[in-house]
């Protein structure tokens, strides 16, 4: 029994750190996932088909680049002139064939800018520049003793780029008390990690990241993290739009109560379950001054009844 409880919290414990720094890596893995797509469409039959004609006209660029190279090597050997008529011609011919050559390497770079390589050949490619060698090194300097720090840094760097993407691509779960309204609950489904990166793009706001959600007396706390693109003004623009989203709730709620909205009706517009509908109503509908004036009024008069207002003196009016 007790190596049993003793997994479970291990195992807990482990899911409690994944979870921690999920959200670090969600950006990275959002990033990769993003270049991935991008480059899986581009990967199409036509862009193939003119990859391989570019490449096809490129080759036979250079072949009668080299060609002409040849010849005007051979007008060079045969006359000493520099003016004469075969060596002029052999270098014009020369001047084109590189000219053609270089236009013919242009398109061939469009071509593959169409027809990008896999984000994963370009990984393997990359990791192989510092794989390769510190294998070779290790293997080169244990000659008397086993040395492995160049092959494990190396492996090192590559278990990172792995555990990033395993990290920033692990679902985020967060619980969700029964106890919410059901506002609450899409609001607190849709701060979720996850659910923000894969609709940030759509919302404007590529490049951020929340932090699971948390329920707290003041209402749900949640942050979000930035990358690099963003700045204090752009940040500032979006946090006035969210601002305005939230405050919009608050104003809907108290707009329906001074219309005189039954409390049943407005938990039903606002979503309120009948559990928690005292306590969303203590949070979101706000009593202007003047109602409580209002009703103020209205306690004294029940109590001591409307104050008396001074009698007109009639005479008094028509004398003056």
């Amino acid at each position: 029994m007790d190596w049993k409880q003793a997994w479970s919290t291990t195992t807990n414990t482990t899911n409690s750190a994944l979870d921690s720094l999920a959200p670090v890596c969600v950006p990275f893995a959002a990033r990769w996932d993003l270049e991935a797509d991008r480059r899986n469409k581009l990967r199409t039959p036509e862009h193939l088909k003119a990859l391989m004609a570019a490449q096809n006209e490129h080759n036979a660029a250079r072949s009668t680049h080299a060609t002409a190279k040849s010849q005007q090597l051979t007008a060079r050997a045969a006359s000493r002139n520099p003016l004469a008529a075969g060596r002029r011609a052999a270098r014009v011919a020369t001047k084109a064939a590189a000219r053609h050559e270089r236009d013919t390497r242009t398109r061939l770079k469009a071509a593959r800018v169409n027809y990008r390589s896999t984000l994963k050949a370009r990984a393997i490619q990359a990791h192989s520049v510092h794989a390769v060698p510190s294998v070779v090194a290790s293997a080169l300097m244990s000659t008397s003793h086993l040395t492995v720090w160049p092959a494990a840094t190396s492996a090192l760097v590559i278990g990172a780029n792995v555990a990033g993407l395993v990290l920033g691509r692990r679902k985020l779960r967060v619980p969700v008390d029964e106890s919410l309204s059901l506002g609450e609950r899409q609001l607190m489904e849709r701060l979720d990690p996850s659910y923000w990166v894969e609709h940030a793009p759509d919302r404007g706001l590529s490049g951020t990241v929340t932090t699971p959600p948390a329920i707290e007396p003041g209402g749900i706390r949640c942050e979000i993290r930035l990358d690099g693109t963003w700045t204090v003004k752009t940040l500032a623009d979006k946090a006035d739009s969210v601002r305005a989203l939230r405050d919009a709730r608050h104003t809907a709620a108290t707009v329906l109560m001074l219309l005189g909205v039954p409390a049943r009706v407005i938990d039903q517009i606002m979503g309120w379950e009948p559990g928690t509908s005292a306590r969303m109503r203590a949070r979101y509908l706000h009593v202007p001054d003047a109602m409580l004036k209002d009703v103020a009024r209205k306690i004294a008069d029940a109590i001591w009844g409307p104050p008396e207002t001074p009698p007109v003196d009639k005479n008094q009016d028509n004398e003056g």
